[in-house]
């Protein structure tokens, strides 16, 4: 009988040993699990940061393509009146022909709306140049952003 006893004994110590095992394999895991929790919560952190850089840009590029529309808008109305003076251009034309007395006058006038009209389109080339190419410039710095967003995310959407 004391043999059973003796054996009952070592068995609930040996239990008792397991559930201090298990007491402990708990805390480890409720550790961890804090940790995963910690590290879930920087990570909504960070994507809601994310996300907010991704809203401040894309009011960026709102606001590039509003500037775009403007400057197309100055663009149209520039090439109206380049129709408008072409169109003058032609009746100082058919004057100089009607005209063939005041040829002298007329094509010296001719020639300084010419060197006014190339100098107006050279302007507008260059002005159009100038802001294309910082549209470009915006538009370029504002995919090199989104490229560097999406590889710091890569990570995450491959853990999920």
């Amino acid at each position: 009988m004391e043999e059973v006893l003796q054996e009952i004994l070592g068995e609930i110590r040996g239990m008792k040993s397991d559930i201090g095992d298990l007491k402990v394999g708990q805390a480890r895991l409720e550790t961890r699990l804090e940790g995963v929790e910690n590290g879930q919560t920087r990570l909504e952190t960070r994507l809601d940061g994310v996300e907010k850089g991704q809203a401040r840009l894309e009011t960026r590029l709102e606001g590039v393509e509003n500037g775009q529309a403007r400057l197309e808008t100055r663009l149209e109305g520039v090439e109206n009146g380049q129709a408008r003076l072409e169109t003058r251009l032609d009746g100082v034309e058919e004057g100089q022909a009607r005209l063939g007395l005041h040829l002298g006058r007329v094509e010296s006038e001719i020639g300084e709306l010419k060197t006014g009209q190339l100098r107006l389109e050279t302007r507008l080339e260059n002005e159009v140049i100038d802001k294309i190419r910082i549209l470009f410039d915006a538009f370029q710095l504002h995919e090199e952003r989104l490229e560097r967003h999406e590889e710091r995310l890569e990570p995450h959407r491959k853990r999920t």
